[in-house]
């Protein structure tokens, strides 16, 4: 394992992975009806407990546009980090190894593949999207 994504598991990057494991899988087993409820309502659920304390209007409404069109469980994390850590702002190469420790914190959490990819076939998908800035204005 490079250095990169030794220290990304541990900071941000693997803690908010974690998190969101922890809080879809939580959801899911709490609905009464878990067979109905979409994975875009499972991510705004998340998203506002997210805000719920720390309240930052601007970033909560632009993840929460984005709920609809996002591909999986990488896709939520990979959005939460851009808004959040400016994720977008790094080389190709270090984002690369962010969405996959990303993924591989969602896995170690029990998050199969079809959730942690939406329509997706794999991490090569989440490149466009993880370098594009978030658009907070509007």
């Amino acid at each position: 394992m490079g250095f990169v994504k030794f220290i990304s598991r541990w900071g941000a990057v693997g803690g908010t992975a974690r998190w969101a494991a922890r809080g879809y899988k939580f959801l899911r087993t709490q609905h009464v009806d878990s067979a109905k409820i979409i994975d875009a309502d499972i991510f705004r659920l998340l998203l506002f407990e997210r805000f719920r304390i720390l309240r930052d209007d601007a970033k909560q409404s632009y993840l929460l546009s984005q709920c609809d069109t996002l591909q999986g469980l990488v896709g939520l994390v990979v959005e939460i980090l851009k808004v959040e850590a400016d994720l977008h702002e790094n080389r190709g190469d270090i984002i690369s190894d962010f969405v996959e420790v990303i993924d591989e914190e969602l896995k170690r959490q029990g998050i199969g593949a079809s959730v942690r990819y939406g329509r997706f076939t794999g991490l090569g998908d989440y490149g466009q999207q993880a370098t594009m800035p978030p658009n907070l204005c509007g």
